[in-house]
């Protein structure tokens, strides 16, 4: 063991490893990238994080760099949890739920508890994290930016207690203007980024105030930090960092009560998207999921032996439409008027009233079975997920994405979600020639996007990956160095 490993194992209370078999077992995420730390360290307290990231800031401030990475699952594909550094694997020891309150409806957790031992604890008191989404952690849900079928996941977030870069702890909660006054007084990193930020703020305002909500990329918070008011928030420039700016190590997220009664349900249409008409009156009823999913990827699920209830066609697609209003009354309603619309349109469709719910929810992913069944030299990719596709351009912008599939011969299924708008493509690509497939088909896929009047960062981070320049970049590499004077929290993702 190398005199780093040694000297850390000494002072914290977790675990320091700098086996090379342990280290390649971090080296990767789900994506294709693949970068070898120094270290590997598995935390037993916000205390063994904040000693780490304390060390490396002495280490800089004397030259030398050991670059610091905080890790969930590493479920990702956008390399956004891996690095050359120390990788901090949270999910192994600091992955409790501390709080349930079911008067006042939130939870507080860890931030390297999974997101379904989140929802488990929840359903004790009739709970659910609102627009949860896949499995990971929580605080790479909200450092990601993930979002669930109605909104993003880190709207829930109420509090979080967040590791800055020279390791001291703040909370992150708004500020009053008298408040902020007071913080920005203290001779501490925080009362530093208090004062800077708003002064960043000031100096930016006008292009700050034009920033569409729907463009995620770099640290597009910034726009919600100020109130009109003068009080001052830091929570939104944590959600999407992808670890950048500061480290979550604990969260408290409001929680919405759920009925266990569902109905969901799969439509076949005889088009690749709805019409306007069709799309306006299922969003009239409030669904709690409408998912457009493209037929080519039953055609494949299919080729690969699956059966389904309900026939897609290739040149069509379905329809996943989910009610779980908490009235049994109104979700049934619901669900009448949904019926009588789509036997006036002649559209076929099952639902969990004829099927069981497992039938319907296995409809939902057909890329699932058509990953399942590709071969050791590909991949299906996820790096082109979650692009902002205002509704009235998707046929545009499906015409279009036709001539890239024909020009580069990839197939480029897709998935949309129709109540937040963000389009998801799933090409299936070699994993020989992943890394050059994904930066050509990148550059092409994010000139498609905003000839569509889109945003490639609409959700689910940047990571490495995809980095999308902005006419605020130049402000976002301030807000990094803000935060992160010395470089040292995950550099090279997010930013360059």
């Amino acid at each position: 063991m190398g005199k780093v490993a040694s000297y850390l194992n000494e002072h914290i209370l977790g675990e320091v490893s700098d086996l090379r078999a342990r280290r390649l077992e971090y080296a990767k995420d789900a994506g294709f990238q693949s970068v070898l730390p120094e270290l590997v360290v598995f935390p037993r307290s916000t205390n063994d994080i904040r000693k780490i990231v304390r060390f490396a800031w002495q280490l800089a401030e004397k030259g030398h760099s050991l670059p610091v990475t905080i890790r969930g699952l590493g479920s990702g594909q956008l390399g956004g949890s891996i690095g050359k550094g120390a990788i901090i694997d949270a999910s192994k020891y600091l992955s409790q739920v501390i709080y349930v309150g079911q008067k006042d409806q939130v939870i507080h957790l860890r931030a390297g508890t999974r997101l379904d031992v989140a929802n488990a604890a929840l359903t004790f008191s009739g709970l659910r994290l609102a627009n949860s989404t896949q499995n990971g952690t929580v605080g790479g849900a909200i450092a990601s930016d993930l979002l669930g079928s109605k909104g993003a996941f880190a709207e829930a977030v109420e509090k979080m207690e967040v590791i800055l870069s020279n390791g001291d702890l703040i909370e992150t909660g708004r500020l009053s203007k008298r408040d902020v006054a007071k913080k920005q007084g203290e001779q501490t990193l925080e009362g530093e980024i208090y004062r800077r930020i708003e002064g960043l703020i000031e100096d930016n305002g006008d292009v700050l105030a034009k920033l569409d909500p729907h463009d995620r990329a770099g640290y597009a918070g910034l726009a919600k930090v100020r109130g009109k008011d003068g009080s001052m928030d830091l929570a939104p420039l944590m959600v999407g960092s992808e670890g950048t700016l500061g480290i979550i190590s604990e969260v408290v997220l409001k929680a919405e009560f759920y009925s266990a009664d569902q109905t969901s349900m799969i439509i076949a249409l005889n088009s690749e998207t709805p019409s306007r008409e069709l799309d306006e009156e299922l969003r009239k009823l409030e669904p709690s999921a409408l998912e457009l999913i493209d037929g080519a990827l039953y055609t494949k699920a299919i080729a690969a032996g699956k059966k389904y209830p309900l026939f897609i066609e290739e040149h069509g697609s379905a329809l996943y439409v989910l009610f779980d209003d908490f009235n049994d009354r109104s979700r049934n309603h619901k669900v009448h008027r949904l019926k009588k619309i789509l036997k006036k349109a002649g559209l076929l469709y099952v639902t969990t009233e004829d099927v069981n719910s497992e039938d319907i929810e296995a409809m939902r992913s057909p890329e699932l079975v058509y990953a399942a069944s590709l071969n050791d030299t590909e991949q299906l990719s996820y790096t082109f997920c979650d692009a902002f596709i205002p509704f009235d351009r998707l046929d545009v912008f499906k015409r279009s994405l036709a001539s890239i599939t024909e020009k580069m011969r990839l197939e480029l299924p897709i998935k949309v979600n129709l109540l937040t708008e963000t389009v998801s493509i799933l090409p299936v690509l070699r994993n020989s020639e992943a890394e050059h497939q994904t930066a050509k088909l990148l550059d092409v896929y994010n000139a498609l996007v905003l000839k569509s009047d889109g945003y490639l960062i609409a959700a689910g981070g940047e990571g490495r990956v995809r980095i999308a320049s902005t006419e605020l970049s130049d402000v976002y590499k301030e807000v990094k160095r803000i935060f992160d004077p010395l470089n040292i929290l995950n550099p090279d993702v997010k930013t360059v």
